[in-house]
């Protein structure tokens, strides 16, 4: 949620609105290649079956609660739960949001 206070000049203000703060809906895949653009080498992502995502978990010796919070992470996000994409932070911002590779190119350090 954002809260803006209002504005002398009467300026719209955001004070109890709740606002989405995504940019594009990219895939597993996507994201993987702009990894691998940004780092000088491939980036792949590999789809586990929930049943391997588990057994990866489990074998890296996580605590049960997070091999729990994982598993159901990975379920809502395979359902789609991360799938909006929203214009509000670019109207909030008067800009076009960083897409996810320039902000990962300017994470990275510099030579």
């Amino acid at each position: 949620m954002v809260l803006l206070a209002d504005d002398a000049d009467g300026a719209p203000t955001y004070a109890g609105r709740t606002f989405e703060l995504s940019g594009k809906a990219l895939t597993y895949p996507e994201i993987a290649a702009a990894l691998g653009e940004s780092v000088g080498r491939e980036v792949v992502y590999r789809d586990l079956e929930p049943e391997e995502f588990l057994s990866t978990l489990e074998k890296a010796g996580l605590p049960q609660g997070q091999i729990d919070f994982l598993t159901a992470l990975n379920a809502g996000i395979a359902r789609g739960g991360l799938d909006i994409e929203s214009p509000a932070l670019g109207e909030l911002i008067g800009r076009e949001p960083t897409s996810f590779a320039d902000g990962i190119r300017a994470a990275l350090p510099r030579d």
